[in-house]
């Protein structure tokens, strides 16, 4: 398992951990969360999409 796959599989583990909340609150940090993840993945995105080896082993 590559090294991101097991970041990505930590950062899931610990948002599981407060999957069953509720309230304003949490669901506010929750967006704050997802507003983050989207620019980051859409910046990676574009990173990969440079070249076709970027974000791969051969790079």
């Amino acid at each position: 398992m590559s090294k991101v796959s097991v970041k990505i599989n930590k950062i899931k583990n610990k948002l599981d951990t407060i999957s069953g909340l509720d309230g304003d609150f949490v669901f506010e940090r929750i967006l704050e969360i997802e507003k983050v993840v989207d620019k980051n993945v859409n910046e990676i995105d574009e990173y990969c999409n440079e070249d076709e080896l970027n974000g791969t082993i051969f790079e």
